[in-house]
């Protein structure tokens, strides 16, 4: 059985990704290419919201996200 990130994209196991940086979402959320899914590391989403998290909520929304963080 998939997981739910497979059955929402089917092609993520052979899609292209990239690691993100804010200053960088202009640009994404303008043309991303060929990107099917990005990584963040979690700490830099555990604020109070604000822009960040907010952008993060763009990326998911279209987006596959694979999420890093201390353990």
């Amino acid at each position: 059985m998939p997981d739910a990130a497979t059955a929402r994209f089917p092609s993520l196991p052979h899609a292209p990704g990239v690691g993100y940086k804010p200053q960088h979402f202009q640009d994404i959320r303008d043309n991303a290419g060929a990107v099917k899914w990005f990584e963040i590391h979690a700490e830099n989403y555990m604020g109070d919201g604000g822009r960040p998290l907010a952008q993060l909520r763009y990326l998911a929304e279209k987006y596959a996200i694979s999420v890093h963080g201390p353990l």
